[in-house]
């Protein structure tokens, strides 16, 4: 069953339902030897007491969104003394706290406000008990003698004031645990933590009070319009919660060859977190700002070339993430990476240029590696870009001299310069001549200095054929053009 601070899961429940009897009892006591009077007046201060502090709670917010704008997480963490010099340090500050508004606001209404709002009510209430001697000191009710009605009357208010004090006192665990109640997890620990959220969200005094007040209470806290919608940041603090149990579900996944299991879950997980707009907001943001950072230098992207180009190349997708797109963007990535993952490619990637290769050409049934992942991300006008830098890189390894990412992008250029050509040669020539040319063209563009690949003729001609079928007498585009060196690849690399 395990244990929380050394407090046994079991008894919390227990603890929960005798400090409310405990705090009820005393409040009916003290009610009865103050009477009614006495009692009017205090319970008039408590219940001001827990509005100042709601008051309070909910400004500090506001004032800590005032504090936090404009700056970024670095110099905030500089500003109260916590900077670092390790990677992770490095990366987070370049984040600027209007990117990550989403998760404080889930953090502060979920968590904090709920915690500052009891906090308060306790130290307000404190001073609330000396404004009650002395307030019922001027008003003379301190001599005032009781009687049995107004004792009777006095231990009715009181008993009332102890079960909202006690209510409050609860109301921050009560809401925690309603909100992550029911989820699964898979950890020790994590399970541990969902137990305790199930033992205290089935408390009677729990479970009442939040119906009682309570979750009216949470959402003036965390309820938010996005978009002109509503949405409740305690939902989306439980899909983070979900979330996290299910990538400890993952396990010591192997990123270049997961499992059917592990895709399922990652696939899980994608849904879950775009299926709420604080999430999408927040995920949005950070990835606008981790591309934006290493498009301006200030985070390192350092893998081997051409696949840095590449990966530079897919960040720069997100430099202009937002909630409206981000969904289908990393669904597209996502897709990729699954079709990279069967393939093989990933695994490969340490072996050179002829493993990957072999990877890139693997036909599954539905068509290679290769133009498969082309397809999907044609699908995407956002992702088409990296179609771009995958025709780049099946050039790099076609001519295996070329290494380098400028020679790359020379080798490109020069391709795509040449290949223009093919748009002067007259369409109404027969389709025999007409391919003849085509492949004259294709075979000296791609055997010319600086780019010297060799194909086979009969290679050449289906590529011809390929141009007459599709684009003859069409004005070529980047993307016709790529579509056009990728069947290069596949035939180059099929008929090694």
């Amino acid at each position: 069953m395990g244990s929380i601070f050394g407090i046994d899961i079991g008894s919390i429940s227990l603890i929960i339902t005798v400090t409310f009897i405990v705090l009820t009892l005393f409040g009916a006591f003290k009610g009865m030897r103050r009477g009614i009077a006495r009692q009017t007046v205090r319970t008039i201060t408590i219940a001001i007491s827990a509005i100042i502090s709601y008051v309070v709670s909910t400004s500090f917010y506001k004032n800590v969104i005032a504090m936090l704008e404009g700056k970024t997480v670095g110099e905030l963490l500089t500003e109260l003394g916590v900077a670092g010099n390790d990677e992770w340090m490095e990366i987070v500050s370049v984040f600027s706290t209007d990117s990550i508004q989403s998760f404080t606001f889930i953090l502060f209404t979920v968590l904090l406000i709920p915690l500052i709002f009891t906090v308060g009510f306790v130290i307000i209430s404190a001073i609330g008990e000396i404004v009650h001697i002395i307030i019922s000191a001027f008003l003379g009710f301190k001599k005032s003698k009781n009687n049995r009605k107004t004792r009777l009357l006095g231990t009715a208010l009181g008993a009332l004031q102890g079960a909202l004090v006690a209510a409050i006192l609860i109301f921050p665990l009560a809401n925690a645990a309603s909100t992550i109640t029911g989820l699964e997890a898979e950890g020790e620990d994590t399970a541990t933590v969902v137990y305790l959220a199930d033992e205290v969200a089935s408390n009677p005094i729990a479970s009442l009070t939040m119906k009682v007040g309570g979750d009216s209470l949470a959402r003036s806290f965390c309820v938010e319009k996005i978009d002109g919608t509503e949405y409740d940041a305690r939902d989306a603090a439980r899909l983070f919660a979900d979330v996290y149990f299910d990538i400890e579900e993952l396990g010591d996944v192997s990123f270049a060859t997961p499992t059917p299991r592990q895709r399922t879950i990652i696939n899980e997980i994608e849904k879950k977190l775009f299926s709420d707009a604080f999430v999408k907001n927040l995920v949005s943001g950070i990835l606008s700002e981790i591309a934006t950072a290493v498009d301006n230098g200030e985070l390192t992207v350092d893998v081997e070339e051409p696949y840095n180009e590449m990966l530079r190349t897919t960040l720069a997708i997100f430099k202009d993430s937002s909630s409206q797109n981000i969904e289908p963007d990393m669904q597209t990535i996502l897709n990729v990476y699954f079709i990279l993952a069967e393939g093989g490619v990933l695994n490969a990637a340490d072996g050179g240029s002829d493993e990957m290769l072999d990877a890139f050409i693997t036909d599954n049934g539905e068509g290679t590696v290769i133009s498969r992942v082309i397809s999907e991300l044609s699908k995407n006008e956002r992702t088409k870009p990296i179609v771009t830098m995958l025709t780049k890189l099946s050039l790099s390894i076609m001519a295996e001299d070329l290494g380098l990412d400028e020679s790359v992008d020379t080798v490109y250029e020069a391709v795509v310069e040449g290949l223009d050509l093919i748009e002067s040669i007259d369409t109404t020539l027969p389709e025999d001549e007409y391919t003849g040319a085509v492949a004259d063209v294709i075979q000296h563009v791609l055997a010319s200095d600086g780019i010297e690949i060799e194909l086979e003729r009969e290679i050449v001609e289906e590529m011809a054929q390929l141009v007459y079928d599709e684009y003859r007498g069409v004005e070529l585009t980047e993307e016709n053009i790529n579509e056009i060196i990728l069947y290069y690849y596949e035939a180059y690399a099929k008929n090694l």
